[in-house]
Parts: C-alpha cells; structure tokens; sequence
C-alpha cells in the first residue's frame, strides 16, 4: 500500500522538517494563485503577495493549535496580505504600472461567502491532487467513487477486484491523508 504511516503535516512543521513545508507551500501556493487570479491581481503583485503569505505561514504555522480551522485561518491571512498590499501601494503609489488599486476597488468586500468557498474547494481539490499522486490509480478510484461518488464499498470493491476490508482500509488511510494534509484532524464524511 502508498499510504504508509507518516508524522502529519502539522507534526512536520512544528518540527522544522523540510518535506512538511513543502508540501504546506505545494498544497498552499497554487490556492493562494488562484484567489489572486481571480481578484484580478497583476502577476508581480501576486508574486509579492504570495510571498507575504509564504513568510507569514514560516512564522505562525508552528504554533498553529488547529483553532480556527485552516481554511477559513489561511484565507483570512491571504485577505490580510492582500489588504496589506493595497494599503503599501496606495500610500506608495502603485509601481510598475500595476493597477492593483483599481481592481481591489471594483471587488466586492474580499471575505465573500462565495470566494470563502471557492477558495476552500481550491485548497481541497489541491490537497486531492497530492494525495492522488500518493495513491495508485486503483486505490484513488476506489476513492473517488466511493466517498466523492458516493457509490457502495462492495459493489465498488468488487469491480476493482479488492476485499471489502482492504478497499475499507484504503478509502480510510485516504481520507486520513486528506484530513492530515488540509490540517483537519476531525473525522468528517
């Protein structure tokens, strides 16, 4: 099986280990991108914001209790960045030509239910595509058609060609990787 034991994510950061925040910023940066794409934000000020969030994320991640829950934590720190970002460019002045202010003054107010959750079914369908990478292709359509599809475990099961407690295991160390790598220790369905 791909899915061996291993610290969570958390547990990696905390311990300063390379790997856990490489996979924070691989699950984290692309999400980041596509809110920015989305508010219309230039390309140079996006990479000046993304790394903002990245320092940011270096500082308070380590002492991160899990309180708020990481979705909604890391979408406020993005809105902060980029409100910080406006503010530095309105009392500087915009350089490079870019029209940031403009475009944040034609956005409605940032924290929006529908970008919320845009920005957390991003943030999801990111962390599927590392743990999909993790799987193999078996084991991730056991998955996908199980607990995304909502199909049954047995007729799935026997489809695939795997026991119904093998296919339990793996929709279960899935959905455990998932939780681990979205900073969610809660069973969710």
């Amino acid at each position: 099986m791909n899915l061996e034991p291993t610290p969570s994510l958390l547990q990696q950061i905390r311990a300063n280990e390379s790997r856990g925040w490489a996979r924070l910023l691989a699950l984290v940066s692309p999400v980041v991108l596509a809110v920015l794409r989305r508010r219309h934000v230039q390309d140079a000020d996006a990479a000046a914001i993304l790394s903002d969030v990245s320092l940011a994320l270096t500082r308070h991640m380590p002492e991160y209790t899990g309180q708020p829950p990481f979705a909604p934590w890391l979408f406020q720190l993005v809105q902060w960045r980029l409100r910080d970002t406006i503010k530095g460019n309105k009392k500087h002045g915009a350089v490079g030509g870019s029209d940031i202010l403009a475009v944040a003054h034609e956005q409605p107010d940032p924290a929006t239910v529908d970008e919320f959750e845009d920005f957390r079914l991003d943030l999801l369908r990111q962390a599927q595509d590392m743990v999909r990478k993790e799987v193999s292709a078996q084991e991730w359509s056991l998955f996908a058609r199980v607990v995304l599809g909502e199909e049954d475990y047995k007729d799935v099961a026997e489809e695939l060609k795997i026991l119904p407690g093998p296919a339990y295991q793996i929709v279960f160390r899935i959905k455990k990787r998932l939780r681990e790598l979205l900073l969610n220790d809660r069973e969710e369905s």
